[in-house]
């Protein structure tokens, strides 16, 4: 497998290097309407400034992290196209991505057959 290295903007943290302390939100992540409306003017004020925000634990605050680029299709091991590339596609070729999912579908159908 050929890689490179590009770097991306954060997925978890949008770019901004922080995200709101984990430990506040409740078990599914996120305040209801209700629990919002029940907590104080002075949590929610301090809440929307952005004072519970800690350091992104994936860019560790820089808004970038550095991805691997797969070069070679996974299919074929043929060079994948720079433009494919920039879109983080794994195939170099339709032709590629189609029989991958064949051989999938197959699969999957053959553990259907076996019950699973």
């Amino acid at each position: 497998m050929s890689t490179r290295k590009e770097m991306i903007v954060c997925p978890r943290c949008g770019g901004h290097g922080t995200i709101t302390n984990p430990n506040i939100y409740p078990i599914g992540g996120g305040f209801t309407q209700s629990e919002w409306n029940e907590m104080d003017s002075e949590f929610q004020d301090m809440y929307m400034d952005g004072a519970y925000d800690v350091r992104c634990p994936d860019c560790k605050g820089r808004n970038v992290i550095e991805v691997d680029v797969r070069t070679t299709c996974v299919v074929c091991g043929e060079d994948i196209p720079a433009d494919k590339q920039s879109r983080h596609e794994i195939y170099c070729s339709n032709a590629c991505a189609d029989k991958d999912y064949n051989d999938c579908y197959d699969i999957q159908r053959a553990e259907r057959e076996m019950g699973c």
